[in-house]
């Protein structure tokens, strides 16, 4: 018998439920279950999973076992028809089931408290535009122009959806909810949604629907409690949907066809080549409307208004949602949505948001995976521009260092491993920049985490200027993670943690890049080269936006987060000579170190603890180190070099420096040697992989220390020479590199380096 794997932990159970398809089984069943009523629901539950093996679960959908009333019918034979009108009026259409007990639908929670109207067939004409997804960045221009041609209004239904969840209603929760869980909205709720639009705007002669309906049982609801549908125009990509992901292109077509066919039955679907300019397009698309919609008459207009005004009424709609009613509307250009949003659908005005007092200053988004650098840009950003860096977490956590009411409620929130709301969030950052209103820019960074975030920022707060995407491999990443591992004590730093963060990080930034992308303001910048090169194209990006720096300041001779280029003064430069210590993991160069210090007098230095000590100060650096390291960056070269440069200014009239372990990288070693102190000698204590790794497995039998497994030494001592060989070879050829046996005792290695360093004209503090 196979063993089976238990499920320990949440992410398991998610992940289990998800690869069997169980909420789409759950989901289907319970429709079917309020729908069929059934006296004996077990026995009916059976039924619906035989039919389910037969099927397969992949191929269910909320109402499969709400198709037909009475005895469930094999599915082999449902015969493919679709739901009567009377039938469609029993469907409970929203996502929150009522108890098995209740016997009536329960009532709308949308705000009208109303049910879906029946038998109400809107005297309007409809217009359903649908596109193959390389025609999505002229859809919004066509709509417009159809819209200003006829005076038509425009219905697109992911507006429809922010506006009602905008709208505080009971509904609210559950279509966030729905969302959330990247769930399909039920059809139900979007014909009453529709329904409800129309009648508001019933001044309106017709209007053009986007983004519905998504089949043909959609269509036929419409076409039942709505209003009939004119025609339908397909706009056909001229490039044969090039460069569009095949799963994009697949799921279209999937609904495109079902949704054709239904139409084209009726002999109303115009299918038009996307080829030629804009303006070409439109022009066939106008004369093809020609044939459908004809003219409006100014009767036609007051008489349906008056059939659209008594059913306002019943439906409870006040009057002053209605136009007057002898207005033929014009609609001007910034009442139509002329823009496709991917994702929400959602337009760029404020529609019911709260009032926040706004901000001039541009403001930019900044993302990156962990080990992108982005933090590191950020601060080089905020070093040019003088830009304010905000960062939600560091906002959050200092709220509740306040100890106000609002702080305190924040730390019971995050106690309880509960979310933070948006709104709290979107006010904290608000609040932040109102406190630096004289204030240039803004950069946030690892802002937004999810596109809602982004959608409801400049909503309430200020629109994006720019969003700048820091791209890297992901073995870039885990390269980076994995060498920051050696050194930062970091539990996370692992390749299986690093790889489920880097799997949460695309699942959640990959919808916010589109959606920039699409909105025409992201820049996306390579970020598999050097600091330097990579803020050389963030100036040029910030150039083509007109941002500039209008004086460079530099405080001292320093910046705040490392040297510039300028010559040292004299009574900066360091005289004393400076040694590199290199050797791999458990070779024994800290031994080492410690001996040279005792013998001859010398300060050691390490990378690693000077930025430690650094942001236990609480300084203003030390806090952006911080925040660069939290957020798994590299930091600066120039930050590096500045604290090690202090750290040897502050000991005087010391002999000699030792840094052990440095340069990690070549970049870190040249750009030393040009801004600190010339190198006299790097001395590499040379070991075998087969003697480090015997000696830090048996350090690992008391050491307590996770990485001391043979698995992770092995990827340790990779990572080490990838990057240590181009530093050994660099100094080889510049003729300062000693390289030292470490496969001896202690006592006969120091030995070695007592000669080398006699070689050098080093003296004891003894001699």
């Amino acid at each position: 018998m196979a063993s089976i794997e238990r499920i320990t932990t949440r992410d398991d159970a998610k992940k289990y439920l998800a690869e069997k398809e169980i909420p789409r089984l759950l989901e289907s069943m319970m429709t079917g279950l309020m729908y069929q009523r059934p006296e004996d629901p077990l026995a009916y539950l059976e039924e619906c999973i035989i039919k389910s093996k037969q099927t397969g679960v992949d191929n269910l959908s909320w109402d499969t076992f709400a198709l037909k009333k009475d005895v469930l019918p094999p599915l082999s034979e449902v015969p493919p028809t679709y739901i009567t009108e009377a039938e469609q009026d029993d469907i409970n259409p929203y996502p929150t089931l009522p108890p098995i007990t209740q016997r009536t639908v329960e009532p709308s929670m949308l705000d009208s408290e109303t049910e879906l109207a029946k038998n109400v067939k809107i005297p309007a004409k409809f217009i359903i535009i649908m596109s193959e997804p390389g025609c999505l960045s002229s859809k919004g221009h066509y709509i417009s122009n159809i819209c200003k041609q006829y005076s038509y209004f425009h219905i697109a239904l992911g507006h429809l959806i922010q506006k009602e969840m905008e709208a505080q209603s009971k509904l609210s929760d559950h279509l966030a909810f729905i969302l959330k869980e990247k769930k399909e909205v039920p059809s139900a709720i979007i014909c009453k949604l529709i329904q409800m639009e129309v009648l508001a705007h019933s001044s309106y002669p017709g209007f053009v629907v986007e983004g519905f309906p998504r089949s043909s049982f959609e269509a036929d609801v419409f076409e039942k409690h709505i209003g009939s549908v004119k025609v339908l125009i397909h706009l056909k990509s001229a490039d044969s949907n090039q460069n569009i992901e095949r799963s994009v292109i697949d799921g279209y077509n999937k609904i495109a066809k079902d949704v054709i066919q239904f139409y084209s039955q009726k002999s109303n679907v115009v299918e038009i080549d996307s080829i030629g300019s804009e303006s070409q397009v439109f022009n066939k698309i106008s004369s093809s409307l020609k044939d459908y919609i004809g003219t409006t008459s100014q009767q036609e207009v007051i008489e349906d208004q008056i059939t659209y005004s008594q059913q306002s009424e019943s439906l409870g709609l006040s009057d002053e949602s209605l136009p007057p009613q002898n207005h033929i509307p014009v609609v001007e250009e910034e009442e139509i949505f002329p823009k496709e949003d991917i994702v929400l659908g959602l337009d760029e005005r404020t529609h019911g948001s709260k009032s926040k007092k706004s901000i001039q200053a541009p403001v930019f988004f900044i993302l990156g995976g962990p080990g992108s650098g982005k933090g590191t840009q950020c601060a080089k950003i905020v070093q040019k521009y003088h830009f304010v860096h905000l960062s939600s977490g560091d906002l959050l956590r200092a709220e509740v260092e306040k100890g106000t009411e609002r702080g305190q409620q924040l730390e019971n929130i995050m106690k309880a491993g509960d979310l933070v709301p948006m709104e709290t969030v979107l006010d904290l950052i608000h609040d932040a920049m109102l406190s630096n209103e004289d204030c240039p820019g803004f950069v946030i960074d690892g802002y937004p985490r999810e596109l809602e975030q982004g959608v409801q920022f400049e909503k309430q707060v200020a629109p994006c200027s720019a969003c700048i995407y820091f791209e890297l491999s992901d073995d870039v990443m885990t390269q980076r993670l994995l060498k920051r591992g050696e050194t930062s004590g970091r539990a996370d730093d692992n390749e299986e943690t690093i790889k489920k963060r880097l799997e949460t990080f695309h699942n959640a930034t990959e919808p916010v890049i589109a959606y920039y992308k699409d909105k025409g303001i992201l820049h996306t910048i390579s970020a598999e080269r050097s600091i330097d090169d990579i803020f050389n194209d963030v100036i040029q990006k910030f150039s083509s936006l007109n941002i500039v720096n209008e004086e460079e300041i530099v405080p001292e001779e320093e910046s705040l987060l490392g040297l510039d280029d300028r010559t040292l003064p004299p009574e900066k430069a360091i005289k004393a000579p400076v040694f590199f210590i290199l050797g791999g993991p458990g070779s024994g160069k800290g031994t080492q170190c410690e001996k040279i210090v005792e013998r001859y007098n010398f300060a050691h230095l390490s990378s690693g603890d000077l930025l430690r000590a650094e942001v236990e100060k609480a300084s203003e650096r030390g806090q952006q180190l911080e925040t660069i390291m939290k957020a798994g960056d590299l930091v600066p070269i120039e930050t590096v070099l500045e604290l090690l440069h202090n750290a040897m200014l502050s000991k005087g009239d010391c002999p000699g420096f030792v840094i052990d372990g440095y340069p990690r990288e070549l970049e870190q070693g040249v750009q030393f040697e040009n801004k600190v102190a010339p190198c006299s000698a790097c001395i590499y204590f040379e070991l075998s992989d087969d003697i480090m790794t015997e000696r830090l497995l048996k350090r690992g039998e008391t050491s307590g220390r996770a990485d001391d497994n043979e698995e992770t030494i092995k990827k340790r001592l990779d990572t080490f020479h990838k990057a240590t060989e181009p530093v050994i070879a660099y100094y080889k050829d510049k003729g300062i590199l000693h390289t030292i046996s470490a496969e001896r005792s202690i006592d006969d290695i120091f030995n070695d380096v007592v000669q080398k360093f006699s070689s050098l004209n080093i003296g004891s503090s003894t001699e």
